[in-house]
C-alpha cells in the first residue's frame, strides 16, 4: 500500500532526488486512492446465495 511513499523516500535518501510539493501531492493522491479502494466492500459473488 505504501510502495510509492517508500520509493520516494528511497530516491530521496540514496539518490538525493528532490521531493517537491508536486511529488508529495501525487503520493497523497495515490495513497488516498488505495485507502478508498481498500475500504470498499466487495459485492457478493454471483453464484453465492442463489435460490
Amino acid at each position: 500500500m505504501v510502495n510509492p511513499v517508500v520509493a520516494v523516500w528511497l530516491g530521496w535518501q540514496f539518490k538525493a532526488e528532490a521531493v517537491t510539493a508536486r511529488t508529495v501531492a501525487a503520493a497523497t493522491v495515490i495513497v488516498a486512492a488505495v485507502v478508498l479502494i481498500s475500504l470498499q466492500k466487495s459485492p457478493p459473488a454471483a453464484g453465492k446465495n442463489a435460490a
